[in-house]
């Protein structure tokens, strides 16, 4: 019993001594040192079910709610789609032009825990009012109808995503200080038309010699309509945009389930579309951007991300290794914690 005594009176001293030592001193942080900077983001915190996410209680067991209607943007009807119940909203713009928004919201529904997901069709998308062929439809119209979205569902603080296409959209849109805008996303896209002859190039180089000409020549095939050749060429190159492509009837049905228009794809592409380079203004953009790219994309190039990420006044590159134009799919694990990561550490 003594030597217990003893030992419990050591310790009690040893305990004393180290409470009674001089608090190591902690340096004082300048104001520059203190603005988080995306350079020194941590990695995503190690994977845990939702379930586990702090303070959420039950939120792991939740289906994401949803919701949809049409709401009246800058003269047009836009139809949405609402997900999730997160604190945060992310406004997503989907790819194209001539796409709907529904080939990202199985992906990006994983999100739902953390924010809440507004997906929309743009003008002469999808769901959305079409638009009428005698009428301009510009790439500006699709930049001032984010702010009318916004304004519209009554969204006062929001991040931003943007894929491909979309993705120019909303680096055009940023590029100009917006009330409410927090935060930028962006996958697979770049700051310029430069991308295009690449494209076609890395087609050319993993396309079979054959079906890289049938596609060619599908492009200016007049004897079909301009909606039928989009979905066939689309289809032509779909198994080239990712690293490990889906089964073939997979890939027949996510095309097949597609809403397109390539009238709407058309008009931008000859109107304000084909100039289209906000490179000089990246530097205006004044919220955090976290750039995704897939390893494997043939459409944009690494050089391409890599451009965004560095001349934005606090940009992230995160590289997907085993991805390709669609990396929220094919890494979604990684994709979906780096956004929570992202918003987080960013969180307003």
């Amino acid at each position: 019993m003594r030597p217990l005594c003893t030992a419990a009176l050591c310790l009690c001293v040893l305990l004393t001594l180290i409470g009674s030592a001089p608090a190591q001193q902690r340096k004082e942080l300048t104001d520059a040192e203190k603005v988080r900077r995306l350079d020194v983001v941590p990695e995503p915190a190690p994977s845990f079910h939702p379930k586990f996410y702090p303070g959420t209680s039950f939120r792991g067991l939740r289906v994401p709610e949803t919701m949809h209607g049409y709401v009246s943007v800058n003269g047009r009807n836009i139809f949405y789609e609402k997900v999730g119940y997160g604190p945060e909203n992310i406004v997503v713009i989907h790819g194209g032009p001539g796409l709907p928004h529904n080939y990202l919201l199985p992906a990006l529904q994983n999100l739902a825990p953390y924010a809440t997901i507004w997906f929309y069709d743009a003008r002469g998308h999808g769901l959305s009012e079409q638009n009428p062929p005698n009428e301009s439809y510009t790439m500006q119209q699709l930049v001032d109808d984010v702010e009318g979205f916004v304004k519209a569902v009554k969204i006062e603080n929001y991040s931003l995503f943007g894929h491909s296409f979309g993705g120019m959209v909303a680096l055009k849109y940023a590029t100009t200080k917006r009330p409410g805008l927090q935060r930028l996303i962006l996958s697979d896209t770049s700051a310029s038309l430069d991308y295009i002859n690449r494209f076609q190039d890395s087609l050319k180089r993993v396309m079979p010699a054959a079906q890289f000409e049938a596609y060619e020549k599908l492009q200016s095939d007049p004897a079909k309509p301009a909606d039928q050749r989009l979905r066939e060429a689309l289809r032509m190159v779909y198994p080239y945009y990712w690293y490990n492509p889906p089964k073939d009837e997979y890939l027949d049905l996510d095309i097949g389930a597609l809403n397109l228009n390539a009238t709407a794809s058309d008009q931008i592409w000859s109107s304000d579309g084909q100039s289209y380079d906000v490179r000089k203004d990246l530097p205006n953009v004044s919220v955090p951007v976290i750039v995704f790219y897939g390893r494997y994309d043939v459409v944009f190039s690494y050089d391409d991300a890599k451009e965004i990420a560095d001349n934005v006044p606090n940009g992230k590159l995160v590289v997907l290794e085993r991805s390709g134009h669609y990396p929220f799919y094919e890494e979604n694990h990684a994709f979906t914690e780096w956004i929570r990561t992202f918003i987080e550490y960013y969180a307003v």
